[in-house]
């Protein structure tokens, strides 16, 4: 089965306090061409958020003034569905359950292969596309029946 190219250009903001990691993980979304806004804990991505829309957000765990968690936690309560990939060291069991009960959805554990965090990324982009396209599809649908007066 030939694998068809997605090619997804992102806003993303990146929560992430390790300046080298933060670097690292910036260079290879850029490189693909996706824009990128690094802050470094929960209450300036808070500010971000209220800023601007994202398509993605990248959450570490373990940040000065709290967990990533916070962050995804308060999306949630926002009603915002906005993709969330977690980002973090915390690789037990229960903290990766954590994490996707919050609504994350996706979790990598560091140290991690770039390889596979560029395509954890492109799979989460490409199934909100593939969400919204269908919203859109069916919002289409709806419009254009039209039964007249019953």
């Amino acid at each position: 089965m030939e694998q068809q190219a997605i090619n997804l250009v992102a806003n993303i903001l990146l929560v992430e306090d390790d300046d080298d990691l933060a670097e690292l993980v910036q260079m290879h979304l850029k490189f693909q061409g996706h824009q990128v806004l690094r802050v470094t804990n929960v209450a300036e991505a808070k500010a971000q958020y209220q800023q601007q829309p994202f398509d993605l957000l990248i959450l570490d765990r373990g940040l000065p003034d709290g967990d990533g968690l916070d962050i995804c936690h308060y999306l949630r309560q926002q009603q915002d569905w906005s993709p969330v990939l977690m980002l973090t060291a915390r690789d037990g069991e229960m903290d990766k359950v954590d994490g996707l009960e919050a609504g994350v959805d996706d979790y990598i554990t560091k140290p991690f292969s770039v390889l596979e965090f560029q395509a954890r990324v492109r799979n989460v982009l490409r199934r909100v596309s593939q969400t919204v396209e269908v919203q859109v599809e069916r919002s289409e649908l709806e419009d254009s029946m039209d039964f007249g007066p019953l």
